[in-house]
């Protein structure tokens, strides 16, 4: 993600999209693109037990369904100087969430 340092903030828009947010602090002018998905999916997992008939005894092996859910976010934040070429940026959130941004740059 380095290859951006220098380039326009347009080189970078081209890559992410129009930012959700421009702001100043301190005199750093920079955008911001965030991102938070969540969501739920089932993985099937062995169980087992043991079923008594009478005299008889058989082992079973059969699946459940465990619920698995995740909620991943990312802020991205791009720092320019006054002729809007890219000076740094920095990354808030998880590899869930963040990595869409970083799969986004390296295209």
């Amino acid at each position: 993600m380095q290859a951006f340092i220098g380039q326009p903030a347009s080189y970078v828009f081209e890559k992410l999209g129009v930012p959700d947010a421009e702001d100043e602090v301190a005199g750093r002018k920079f955008y911001v693109w965030e991102t938070e998905s969540s969501g739920s999916f089932f993985v099937p997992m062995p169980a087992t037990g043991t079923v008594h008939d009478g005299d008889r005894t058989s082992n079973l092996t059969y699946f459940v369904q465990e619920l698995h859910t995740y909620h991943h976010v990312c802020k991205f934040r791009l720092f320019v100087d006054m002729q809007d070429l890219v000076t740094g940026y920095d990354l808030e959130g998880d590899g869930g969430g963040c990595g869409t941004f970083a799969n986004q740059l390296r295209k």
